[in-house]
C-alpha cells in the first residue's frame, strides 16, 4: 500500500462516495472516470480484499486502503481497512470501529459535515437503506448530487444507472462544466410545466441546472439546445425530467427530535385551545406521499386524546406531484417505512394488510390530499399549524419571503408553523416568535403588523380564465388579437390616463399621449413635469396639490389657441387619487380635449393672443406663489424635522459609541473565553486519550477474564458481557440491548430474576449457587451498578464463578465427614477388648459385655480365644506374624457367647507398641455382622433367581426374548458353518387384548399358560419354544430336512388351541395366527429372520386370523413400506405435509347443510398421496395418533376461528378421536386451551368415539365424558355395533349423536340382515333421543332407504366427497341446498 503525504492546499475539493458492493461496478466506473478528475473517491462498502480484485485491471486512478489523519486527495480512491468503517473529519479521513448497528455506507454519510454536502456526490447500492436514502435526500437538497442504482423510483431508464452514464456526470460536475443556459433552462421549465402542471420558474437555478446537467449526461448531450430538441421529441425523457425535478423525500417522524419538541410544546397548546365549537385547521405544504401529514395528525389526535376530547381534525395536505398524492390518499406503507413509528403507535394507529400497513380510518378521514402550486394558487386560510418542511430551501429569497408573508396572514393569532432544519425565515424573522431555532418551530408574532400577501407570490405563465370550473387557455394567437384589438379602442377612443405617485414619477400611461406628452432631450427621465407639456404643467401641479391635501378628485381646464398653446382647443384635466387596502399615494391623471362651450368667445380669444398670454401668465403666476408659499413652509417643517434627526442621530453616535466600548469589552471576554476553551479543550482532548486507555484496558480485562460477568440496565437489558459468558447462554454482539429473558441460557436459577428485582430495589448483593446442564457448579452473584455520584442504582452486574472443584471438595469433606462421623458412631457401639501378647484379656469394654454376657471382671485375665471359642480364618500363627508385620490385621472371627449363640464379627486388630517400639499388647475391635452376612447370602440367592427372571419368562418359565434371541443367533451362527435350514415361526393369540381387558388379567394369565403348555406338547426334539411378549410365542425348529415340518407344525398349533378353554367359568375360543421364516432363504440373520416371521405374521392376521403365512419378498417390501411411512409421518407432523379435509353432512329431511366430517389427509413429499387407512394404521401401532390426533383438534379449531372472522356461518365439525389418545392424562385440557386459544364456540365441535373405549375402566371414561361436556363440545358414537356394543354402557354415555355403520348399509332390496340392523339402530337413537346419521351413501336406493327409516343425516360420496378446506369454505360460502 502507497504512503500519501500532502498538506492542506492539495485536499479534495469534491467528495464522491460510491456505495456500490459489487467489484465489477466499481471497476466498470474507474474505467470510464478521466486521471484528471478532481474529486475523491470513498469506496466505504468494499473491503480490503477487494484491492486486489481490483488491481488486475489498470485503472486511471491509484485506489489505495485509507490511513486515520490522511487527506482526502483530489484523483485518489480510498477503501477502508478489513474490519473498519470508513468516514471523513476536516478533509481527512478517518477510520473507526464498525459500531454496534449500521451499514458502512450509513456511517459515511452521517459523518460528512454540513458545509460538505453541496460538494459531495452519492451513487447509492441497489438496496439502500431508509436512513441511506434520507442522508441521500440531505445531500442533494444542499446541492449535492445523488445517483441511484437502479434509481429510487420506478420508471427510470437502464441508462440512469449504467457505471458509465454516472462516471460521465460525475466528471463533469468534478470539472465545473457550465450547465444550461437561462434561456434554454427557461425553454425547458416551460416544457416540463406544460407535461406534468409543476411551475418551477420561483425554484433556485443552480439545483435545477444541475439536474439537467445530470440528465444531459444521461442523455449524451453536451448542448442545451440538443436536449430541448430531445425533450420536444421525447415524451419518456421529458417524464423522466419532470420526476428527477421532482423528488420528494419524506418519512414518518422525520427529525424524531423535532416531532418530539411539537408533540411537548406546541401539540398541548392548539389541542387546549381551540374552542369547541371549531377544528383544529393545519396545512402541511409539499406532503410528497403524505407520511408527514400522518404523522401530524397522529401528534394532533394523541393530543385530544390525553385532554379526554374528540378529535376535531381538519388538516390540508398539498403537493404538485398528483401521483405522489394517489399514493398518499391510499395510506398503505411497507413496513421498511413504518421504521421510524414505536410500536405502540403502530398497533393503535395502523392496520396490517398483508406484508404492508394501512394508517386507520380516522386518521384518513381527517387529512384532505389536494393538488396545490405553493407559489401560484391561493393558499389555506385561518389555520392553527402550517407545516412546509424543505420546501423553501429550493425557492429563491424573494418567494420565501412572500411565502412566509403569506403563512403569518392566514395563520390565527398564536398559530405556529413548522419549518425543515436548513430553513430559516429571514427577512420574515419580525413576524414570528422563536419557539425552537434548532428545530425551526415558530409562533405567529401577533403584535407584529400584518403583511396583506400579494396573490399569488409568482404571477401566472398563461393568461387564462375560470369558467365552468375549468381552466380555459385561449388558441395560440387569439390572446394577442383580442389585445391588440383592446389597446385600438383604448387609444382611438379613451382619455389619456396617467398613473404617477406620490414623488411625480409616471408608473403607467395609456391612451394617445402625443398631443399632452413630450419626451425631453438629455438623459431619459419618468418625472411626470418633464413629460407634460409646457402649458399644462402648472395647472397639472395646482390640480395634484389639490388632490393630495384634500383627497379628493379635482378637475380643471386649460384654454389654448394659436401656435403659442401647441394644444386642443381645451384640455381638461382630471386628478383622482388611488387608494385601497393594498395601494396608496397613487394618483390618476386623465388628459382629455374638450370643445368650448361658446364659439364666439373662443374666437375673440384667438384674435387678441397677448390678452390671452397675459391671463394665462397671472393664472400661472398665481399658482407659482402659491407653490411658492407651501414650499417654503414645507421647508420650515422640513428644517424642524431635520434638527429632531440631527439630535437623534447624535443620541445614537453616543449609543454607538457606549455599545462599541461594550463589545471591545465583549471581545476581551470572548478572548479570555477563548483561552479557557482552548485550555479545556486540550484537558478534554487528555482526558479522552485517558478515557480511550480506560476503554482499552477495561476491553481487554473483560476479554482476558475467565468470569463470566453481565452487566444489565434497570430493564434488564444486556449492556456488556465478557466471552466467558458463552458457556452458559449464546450470546452474540447484536444482543446488546435485547431484553436478557429472551436470551436461552444453560443453567437453571429460578430466582435469578427475583434476586435482580430485589437488587434493584436496593437490597444488598444476592448470591446462590446454581447448576449448568453440563453438571457444572456456579456461584452466581447479583450486585448494583451504581452510578458515578452513588447516588442511584442504574443497572445489575452479575458474575458467574466456576465453583465445581470447590463444591466436589466439599462434597468429599461432607463424605468424609459423614464418614467419620459414621465410624465414630459405630465405635461407640463396637466390643472392644484389649489383651496381651499372651493372649490374656486385659481390657473389657461395657459394649462387649453387653454383646458376649461376661462380665468385665469375669473376662479379665481369660485367654480370648478359649473363653469365646474363637474360628479364625487362618492359623492362629499365621494371623500374629501378620500382625507383628504390619501392626494391624483385618478379618472376619465367628464366637460363641455366654448362651451359647454363634457372632460373626467384623474385626480389627490394632498392635499397641510403647514409646521404644517394642509390642505390648493388642486391642481388638468387634463389630457384629452376623444378620448382615444373612441378608448377604439371601442377596446371593436373590441375585440367582433375578438371573433367572432375565432369561426366562415367570409366567410360563419359557425363554423370554432376549434368551430366544442369544438361542436363535447361536443357531444361525452353527447352520452358517453346518450348511442347515432353520425355520421360525411366529405364533399370535387373536383378539387376546379384548380377553385381558374385558374378563381380567388373570383370566388372561392362565389362557398364556394353557396355550403354552398345548404349544410344548407339539415340539419336535430340535425345536424350541419361548414367550417373546405378552401375547406372542416363537418356534426355533433346526436342523431342517425336511422342508413341510414348519408348515405341519404350524397346522398342529393352530389346531391344538381350537379347542375351547374353560376358565373361571368363562368357555373361551381361541385361535392362533402365525407367520414362518426360514434361514437362509428369507434372511441370514437372527435380526432378518424374526423381522420376516412378524411381517408374514401380520399378513395372516389380515387375511381372517387362524391360519398361518410364509414370507415373501412382497412382505419384506410392505414391511419397509410400513417403516417408511411410520418415518416419513413423524417428518410431515413437524414439515406441514398433512391438510384436512371435509366431508360434507345433509339433513335428510330439509335437504341442507347440517355439519362435516374432518379428515385427514397427507401428500407426502417422497412417497406421494399415502391411503388414510393406510398411515392412520401405523399412527396407532407407533404411537403417532396422539400427536397426529392434537394436530387435527387444534387445526379444526383454526378453521372454525378463521370462517368466523371471514364473516361465514360455520357448522359443526366432526373429529374422530381414537382410545389411545383418549387415554392421554392432558386430553381434557387439549380440548378446552384449543378452544379458548381460537374463542371458538365448543358447540362447533363434535368428538367421534369408538366403542373400543368401552373396553376400558367404563368409569374412567364416564368421568371423562362428563369433564368434557362441561366445555360444551358434543359426542358421537361412531361405527356403531361393529365394535363390542352394550346397551348399558350407551345408557351411561352423554352421547348426543348415533352413527350408523357403512357395513350395515344395505347393498340392495334382497339384503334383509343390514336393512333388519339398520332399523333397529335407527329405532335405537330415536328411542334414546339421539340424533341418527348414516355414513357411506353411495346410490339414490340407499338415501331413499334410510330416508324411509327416519334417520336424520347421511354421509357419503353420493352427498358429497371430503372437500379441500378452500373449497368447503366456497360451499360455506353458498351453500345450495341437496337434492333429495
Amino acid at each position: 500500500m502507497d504512503s500519501v503525504k500532502a498538506d492542506e492546499g492539495s485536499i479534495a475539493g469534491r467528495l464522491v462516495i460510491l456505495c456500490w458492493e459489487e467489484t465489477e461496478l466499481v471497476r466498470a466506473f474507474f474505467e470510464a472516470i478521466p486521471a484528471n478528475c478532481e474529486a475523491a473517491f470513498f469506496l466505504p462498502a468494499l473491503s480490503e480484499t477487494a484491492l486486489a480484485q481490483l488491481a488486475e485491471t489498470r485503472l486511471p486512478l491509484p485506489v489505495t486502503i485509507a490511513e486515520s489523519g490522511a487527506p482526502v486527495l483530489p484523483s485518489h480512491a480510498y477503501l477502508p481497512p478489513s474490519g473498519k468503517y470508513l468516514a471523513i473529519e476536516n478533509g481527512r479521513a478517518r477510520v473507526d470501529s464498525p459500531p454496534a448497528s449500521g451499514h458502512p455506507v450509513e456511517h459515511v454519510l452521517r459523518s460528512l459535515p454540513t458545509d460538505r454536502h453541496g460538494q459531495t456526490a452519492v451513487v447509492c447500492r441497489r438496496d439502500a437503506s431508509d436512513l441511506e436514502r434520507t442522508l441521500a435526500g440531505v445531500i442533494e437538497r444542499a446541492g449535492g448530487l445523488v445517483f441511484a442504482t437502479p434509481r429510487f423510483g420506478a420508471g427510470a431508464d437502464k441508462a440512469d444507472s449504467e457505471p458509465e452514464a454516472i462516471a460521465q456526470a460525475i466528471e463533469n460536475w468534478a470539472n465545473g462544466k457550465p450547465a444550461a443556459g437561462s434561456e434554454a433552462l427557461m425553454a425547458i421549465l416551460d416544457l416540463v410545466r406544460s407535461h406534468s402542471g409543476a411551475d418551477l420558474r420561483a425554484y433556485k437555478l443552480p439545483p435545477l441546472q444541475r439536474r439537467i446537467a445530470r440528465r444531459m449526461d444521461i442523455a449524451r448531450i453536451e448542448e442545451p439546445a440538443g436536449y430541448l430538441k430531445l425533450l420536444e421529441t421525447d415524451v419518456n425523457e421529458l417524464a423522466c425530467l419532470a420526476e428527477d425535478l421532482l423528488i420528494g423525500v419524506t418519512a414518518f417522524f422525520r427529525d424524531t427530535e423535532a416531532f418530539a419538541l411539537l408533540e411537548a410544546t406546541v401539540v398541548p397548546v392548539i389541542c387546549g385551545e381551540v374552542g369547541a365549537d371549531r377544528p383544529v385547521r393545519c396545512w402541511v405544504a409539499g406532503c410528497s406521499t403524505g407520511e408527514e401529514a400522518y404523522s401530524i395528525a397522529i401528534l394532533l389526535t394523541e393530543g385530544f386524546e390525553r385532554i379526554g376530547q374528540r378529535p376535531r381534525l381538519q388538516i390540508f395536505a398539498t403537493d404538485v406531484d398528483a401521483e405522489a398524492l394517489d399514493f398518499a390518499r391510499q395510506g398503505l406503507y411497507s413496513e421498511a417505512a413504518l421504521a421510524g413509528i414505536s410500536k405502540t403507535r403502530l398497533e393503535r394507529h395502523f392496520i396490517r394488510e398483508g406484508e404492508a400497513y394501512r394508517i386507520a380510518k380516522q386518521i384518513r378521514e381527517s387529512i384532505v390530499f389536494a393538488p396545490h402550486n405553493l407559489i401560484g394558487d391561493p393558499p389555506f386560510s385561518r389555520l392553527d399549524l402550517v407545516v412546509c418542511r424543505n420546501v423553501l430551501i429550493y425557492l429563491n429569497a424573494k418567494i420565501q419571503e412572500k411565502l412566509l408573508e403569506s403563512f403569518h396572514f392566514i395563520l390565527n393569532p398564536g398559530g405556529h408553523l413548522f419549518l425543515g432544519s436548513s430553513e430559516s425565515l429571514g427577512e420574515a424573522a419580525r413576524l414570528f416568535d422563536e419557539i425552537s431555532k434548532p428545530w425551526r418551530i415558530f409562533r405567529r408574532n401577533d403584535a407584529a403588523a400584518a403583511v396583506r400577501p400579494s396573490l399569488p407570490p409568482f404571477a401566472p405563465a398563461t393568461t387564462a380564465r375560470l369558467a365552468e370550473g375549468r381552466i380555459l387557455t385561449a388558441f395560440p394567437g387569439t390572446h394577442e388579437f383580442q389585445e391588440r384589438l383592446y389597446r385600438g379602442l383604448i387609444e382611438r377612443h379613451a382619455a389619456t390616463l396617467i398613473v404617477a405617485n406620490d414623488r411625480h414619477e409616471v408608473l403607467y400611461i395609456s391612451g394617445n399621449t402625443q398631443p399632452y406628452l413630450e419626451l425631453p432631450s438629455g438623459e431619459p427621465s419618468l418625472d411626470l413635469f418633464k413629460l407634460v407639456k409646457s402649458p399644462l404643467r402648472a395647472m397639472l401641479r395646482s390640480s395634484l396639490d389639490l388632490c393630495r391635501r384634500e383627497q379628493r378628485k379635482v378637475a380643471a381646464v386649460v384654454a389654448g389657441s394659436g401656435h403659442a398653446f401647441p394644444l386642443p382647443e381645451a384640455v381638461r384635466i382630471t386628478v383622482t387619487p388611488l387608494a385601497d387596502d393594498q395601494v396608496s399615494d397613487l394618483f390618476l391623471i386623465g388628459l382629455e380635449a374638450e370643445a368650448p362651450a361658446d364659439p364666439v368667445a373662443t374666437t375673440a380669444t384667438r384674435s387678441g393672443d397677448d390678452g390671452w398670454l397675459l391671463q394665462q401668465l397671472e393664472q400661472e403666476l398665481a399658482a407659482t406663489r402659491e407653490d411658492l408659499r407651501r414650499t417654503i413652509e414645507k421647508s420650515r417643517h422640513t428644517h424642524d424635522e431635520l434638527r429632531a434627526s440631527n439630535e437623534e442621530i447624535m443620541a445614537m453616535n453616543e449609543e454607538l459609541q457606549s455599545a462599541n466600548e461594550e463589545l471591545e469589552s465583549a471581545r476581551e471576554e470572548l478572548q479570555s473565553l477563548n483561552a479557557e476553551l482552548t485550555a479545556t479543550n486540550a484537558m478534554l482532548d487528555a482526558k479522552v486519550v485517558e478515557l480511550e486507555a480506560t476503554s482499552n484496558d477495561l476491553n481487554n480485562l473483560l476479554v482476558a477474564t475467565d468470569l463470566a460477568i453481565l452487566f444489565l440496565d434497570r430493564n434488564l437489558n444486556i449492556r456488556r458481557y465478557t466471552p466467558a459468558c458463552n458457556r452458559l447462554m449464546h450470546l452474540i454482539p447484536s444482543d446488546i440491548g435485547r431484553p436478557f429473558g429472551d436470551i436461552v441460557h444453560h443453567f437453571e436459577d429460578g430466582e435469578l430474576f427475583h434476586d435482580a428485582a430485589d437488587v434493584l430495589k436496593g437490597e444488598g448483593p444476592k448470591s446462590r449457587e446454581i447448576l449448568d446442564r453440563q453438571g457444572a457448579w456456579y456461584l452466581r452473584k447479583i450486585l448494583p451498578y451504581r452510578s458515578r455520584d452513588n447516588c442511584c442504582v442504574e443497572g445489575l452486574v452479575i458474575t458467574f464463578d466456576e465453583v465445581t472443584s470447590l463444591k466436589q471438595a466439599e462434597q468429599e469433606l461432607i463424605a468424609q465427614a459423614a464418614e467419620l462421623r459414621q465410624q465414630a458412631e459405630l465405635l461407640k457401639h463396637a466390643h472392644v477388648l484389649a489383651r496381651d501378647l499372651d493372649d490374656r484379656i486385659v481390657f473389657w469394654n461395657s459394649y462387649a459385655e453387653k454383646f458376649y454376657g461376661w462380665s468385665r471382671d469375669e473376662a479379665l485375665g481369660r485367654t480370648s480365644h478359649e473363653l469365646l471359642n474363637s474360628r479364625f480364618p487362618l492359623p492362629l500363627a499365621t494371623i500374629r506374624q501378620q500382625l507383628l508385620a504390619d501392626g494391624h490385621w483385618k478379618g472376619e472371627l465367628i464366637h460363641v457367647d455366654r448362651q451359647g449363640r454363634e457372632r460373626t464379627v467384623a474385626t480389627h486388630w490394632e498392635l499397641y507398641r510403647d514409646a521404644e517400639g517394642t509390642p505390648r499388647a493388642i486391642v481388638e475391635v468387634n463389630n457384629d455382622i452376623t444378620e448382615r452376612n444373612s441378608f448377604e447370602a439371601q442377596l446371593r440367592q436373590s441375585r440367582h433367581y433375578l438371573d433367572y427372571l432375565a432369561y426366562y419368562d415367570p409366567l410360563t418359565q419359557l425363554p423370554n426374548r432376549l434368551r430366544f434371541q442369544q438361542r436363535l443367533e447361536q443357531a444361525v451362527a452353527q447352520a452358517l458353518v453346518a450348511g442347515k435350514r432353520l425355520g421360525l415361526l411366529f405364533l399370535d393369540v387373536d383378539r387376546f387384548k379384548l380377553i385381558n381387558d374385558s374378563l381380567g388379567h388373570d383370566v388372561g394369565d392362565n389362557l398364556l399358560l394353557e396355550v403354552s403348555r398345548r404349544l410344548e406338547e407339539r415340539l419336535g426334539p430340535a425345536d424350541t419354544l419361548a414367550r417373546i411378549g405378552g401375547d406372542e410365542f416363537a418356534v426355533l425348529m433346526e436342523d431342517l430336512d425336511d422342508i413341510s415340518y414348519p408348515s405341519r407344525f404350524a397346522l398342529a398349533a393352530i389346531e391344538a388351541v381350537k379347542t375351547p378353554v374353560v376358565l373361571d367359568h368363562h368357555e373361551l375360543f381361541v385361535s392362533l395366527s402365525g407367520g414362518i421364516s426360514l434361514f437362509p432363504e428369507d434372511s441370514r440373520d437372527a435380526d432378518g429372520l424374526l423381522r420376516s416371521a412378524d411381517a408374514a405374521m401380520f399378513l395372516a392376521k389380515e387375511k381372517g386370523r387362524g391360519n398361518y403365512e410364509f414370507f415373501t419378498p412382497d412382505l419384506n417390501r410392505r414391511a419397509n413400506r410400513l417403516l417408511s411411512i411410520e418415518t416419513r409421518l413423524r417428518k410431515a407432523l413437524e414439515n406441514g405435509e398433512l391438510e384436512l379435509a371435509f366431508q360434507p353432512q345433509m339433513n335428510l329431511q330439509s335437504g341442507t347443510l347440517s355439519g362435516a366430517e374432518a379428515l385427514a389427509r397427507w401428500n407426502s413429499h417422497e412417497l406421494g398421496r399415502v391411503p388414510t387407512d393406510e398411515f392412520i394404521q401405523v399412527a396407532e401401532d407407533s404411537g403417532l395418533i396422539v400427536p397426529l390426533g392434537e394436530w387435527v383438534i387444534q387445526t379444526v379449531c383454526q378453521r372454525l376461528a378463521e370462517w368466523l372472522r371471514s364473516g361465514l356461518k360455520p357448522v359443526r365439525i366432526a373429529v374422530n378421536i381414537s382410545a389411545r389418545q383418549f387415554r392421554e392424562p392432558n386430553f381434557v385440557r387439549l380440548i378446552a386451551d384449543s378452544l379458548a386459544e381460537t374463542a371458538v364456540d365448543p358447540a362447533l365441535l363434535e368428538l367421534e368415539l369408538t366403542e373400543r373405549l368401552l373396553l376400558q375402566d367404563v368409569d374412567t371414561v364416564v368421568r371423562t365424558l362428563l369433564e368434557l361436556k362441561r366445555t360444551g363440545v358434543s359426542f358421537s358414537m361412531d361405527d356403531f355395533g361393529t365394535g363390542y356394543s352394550s346397551l348399558s354402557y350407551l345408557r351411561r354415555l352423554p352421547l348426543s349423536h348415533l352413527k350408523v355403520a357403512r357395513e350395515f348399509i344395505p347393498w340392495g332390496a334382497d339384503d334383509c340382515n343390514n336393512l333388519s340392523i339398520s332399523r333397529a339402530i335407527v329405532s335405537l337413537a330415536k328411542s334414546l333421543e339421539l340424533t341418527c346419521t348414516v355414513e357411506g351413501i353411495e346410490t339414490q336406493a340407499q338415501l331413499n332407504c334410510f330416508k324411509t327409516l327416519g334417520c336424520d343425516q347421511a354421509q357419503g360420496y353420493l352427498i358429497s366427497p371430503p372437500l379441500p378446506a378452500g373449497k368447503f369454505e366456497d360451499f360455506l360460502r353458498d351453500p345450495l341446498p341437496f337434492k333429495l
